[in-house]
């Protein structure tokens, strides 16, 4: 019943049609490939001093961020998912070699997980040492995680009962929490779990709750942003950075919601989390065009800008909620695989040109397998070619997990 829309599928359903399973998979694999192996000399792959994070659509390469940018784990985190899948079937790169690649291009990144100054440590760490340690029980990457969530925790605000998002946590103003920051919970309850480590997990279920409470509308929309009064603790204002107004809802910040507080629920079976991510994923999916893609903004004018990254976002957050609430399959699997189908056929990037055996990538072409990404459209403020229709790492980096999610069900061809 779940195999339907034999038109577009989505990768590997091994099912007719123009995007067919297998070619897909390899489409995707040689454009992180060719760009995880770019400059390998004699072999080697040079130690990273740059990571991938969005590619504007008048170009065909990456922009690079330095090791600090929040956005650093996602590029390795693909790498690792590739590797994940390289554990249940065939790919046309080894798993030895994916999980070279993995650890060289994170390697660098081991020198965030002290930070206090930022709240994206789980982006930055737990999305690639963190699939380390699950997948391959590695010491050093298992303390990094735990490293990084300690750091985290200095984030946390007893009177807000949140963890700061933006400024130092010596700051005295206004307390700001925004909704991407339910994202990085995850680090803290693994970490926790791992560990022992109670203080984590409380510190993340207090934020979460806090965030429940007060970043969602009636509807199950979101609000991007929120202050605080350290002293008394009440929210002092509800307001959007990268959406299009103060009361519209950023369709990245609803995906980020919806994850979120999945990943809640997950680690505490509290329902009050369960019932709050199925009423925005509702919401979400509600507000899609017919072609399945998100806008950017769910309450912006139409303008044409699309945003996949939110779309894999909850591709992904609706197969995590089926798996942790099996009840509710029937209402979201096939939304989840429609996700995936329509991203593709909406917005997949020219192929790269590639050999299959041996495999090497000759031209990458537009470096991210995704395009419409939109990183930021806000009216209020002064965007660059980068803003929109952009590939963005993270919107691949979701659409492969959901992917892994599929295969680990059952779903998708060994």
């Amino acid at each position: 019943m779940y195999f339907l829309r034999a038109a577009v599928v989505a990768i590997a359903l091994q099912l007719s049609g123009v995007a067919n399973g297998d070619v897909i998979e390899d489409r995707i694999l040689a454009k992180i490939y060719g760009v995880a192996t770019k400059g390998k000399t004699n072999g080697v792959v040079p130690t990273p001093t740059g990571w991938p994070e969005y590619v504007i659509g008048t170009a065909t390469s990456y922009t690079y961020q330095s090791s600090g940018a929040w956005t650093t784990g996602f590029f390795p985190g693909t790498l690792w998912l590739l590797y994940q899948r390289s554990l249940t079937k065939t790919l046309k790169v080894s798993s030895v070699e994916l999980l070279s690649l993995a650890r060289t291009w994170q390697a660098p990144l081991r020198a965030n997980k002290d930070r206090t100054d930022t709240h994206d440590l789980g982006f930055m760490i737990h999305d690639c040492f963190g699939w380390d340690a699950i997948l391959t029980g590695n010491a050093t990457a298992r303390q990094t995680v735990h490293d990084a969530a300690i750091a985290l925790s200095q984030r946390y605000n007893s009177v807000t009962k949140t963890i700061r998002s933006w400024g130092s946590i010596s700051d005295t103003g206004s307390f700001t929490v925004i909704i991407d920051n339910m994202m990085n919970l995850g680090m803290l309850y693994w970490a926790a779990q791992q560990f022992g480590n109670t203080t984590l997990s409380d510190i993340a279920t207090s934020h979460a709750t806090t965030t429940m409470n007060n970043h969602f509308r009636t509807d199950g929309s979101t609000w991007h942003v929120l202050n605080y009064n350290q002293v008394t603790g009440a929210v002092t204002a509800k307001y959007t950075n990268q959406g299009y107004s103060d009361s519209s809802t950023w369709a990245r910040g609803q995906a980020w919601a919806i994850y979120g507080m999945v990943s809640a629920y997950r680690w505490t079976k509290n329902t009050a989390f369960l019932d709050t991510a199925i009423k925005a994923a509702d919401y979400f999916l509600a507000g899609l065009p017919a072609d399945g893609v998100p806008y950017w903004d769910f309450n912006a004018p139409v303008t044409g800008l699309r945003d996949t990254s939110a779309g894999t976002i909850v591709a992904s957050g609706l197969l995590y909620l089926v798996e942790q609430a099996p009840a509710y399959k029937d209402k979201y699997l096939q939304r989840a695989i429609d996700l995936i189908d329509d991203t593709i056929a909406l917005s997949q990037s020219p192929p790269a040109v590639y050999t299959a055996s041996p495999f090497a990538v000759s031209d990458i072409g537009f470096n991210a397998f995704l395009m419409n990404g939109t990183i930021d459209n806000n009216p209020a403020k002064t965007h660059t070619a980068a803003s929109s229709n952009t590939g963005l790492v993270y919107g691949d980096y979701y659409l492969i997990e959901a992917q892994n999610r599929l295969l680990g069900m059952g779903l998708l061809a060994a």
